[in-house]
């Protein structure tokens, strides 16, 4: 299957699997616009980069992870954000972020410290392998 990604001045067509697995690219927002939610579900896995994106971009990005059976958790602090929480399978609020951003999350980071997200992920997970 090919597919085309705008890269400044340069297109990047019919990549092997192999190869599309091994391509980091930055993508822009606009670049996201200008891609069907298929397209971006093929090129997402490749994406090292996201710039320049509103929080249209954030839920696309989302749906284009969940789209290939990923698990998505979005961090975020502001207005901006609370669709793409939302919008996440889990969604992370920091803790010094708005209240609506609070609101729309599963889970607030009192302290900001994102390491405390791998560490509620590994008592999770023995939590659950306990039970």
């Amino acid at each position: 299957r090919s597919f085309q990604i705008p890269f400044t001045n340069y297109i990047i067509v019919d990549l092997s699997p192999k190869i599309r697995s091994t391509l980091k690219i930055p993508v822009s927002g606009d670049m996201i616009d200008g891609m069907t939610s298929e397209q971006l579900a093929d090129v997402i896995n490749s994406v090292s980069v996201i710039y320049r994106s509103t929080p249209r971009h954030k839920m696309k990005v989302i749906k284009a992870l969940q789209a290939n059976g990923l698990i998505v958790a979005m961090t975020g602090d502001g207005v901006n954000d609370a669709v793409a929480l939302k919008c996440a399978d889990i969604g992370i609020a920091m803790g010094k972020g708005t209240d609506v951003c609070k609101e729309a999350a599963e889970m607030v980071l009192a302290n900001d410290d994102m390491s405390a997200i791998l560490e509620a992920v590994r008592e999770g997970k023995n939590i659950f392998l306990n039970i």
